[in-house]
């Protein structure tokens, strides 16, 4: 996955811009690892998603963690 060969430089760039909410590389990661710390790997993860950042954190965390992420639309 790309954040396992990028350089350290990607860090502070941004990621996520949401309205006046500025996200960083660095801090997806950390919330997205957050999140899914007690995940088992190579779990199945059902995430119900909406176009959020809550989506985000939780897909990146569980590829992150090994897992597999299995996303659902929440307004269907």
């Amino acid at each position: 996955m790309f954040w396992k060969s990028a350089s350290k430089e990607l860090d502070s760039k941004p990621f996520i811009i949401d309205g006046d909410d500025f996200y960083s590389f660095e801090d997806i990661f950390l919330l997205a690892d957050a999140l899914c710390k007690d995940l088992r790997d190579r779990s199945v993860v059902l995430i119900e998603s909406e176009r959020d950042l809550s989506t985000i954190l939780a897909y990146i965390g569980a590829l992150r963690n090994s897992s597999i992420p299995l996303l659902i639309d929440a307004n269907s």
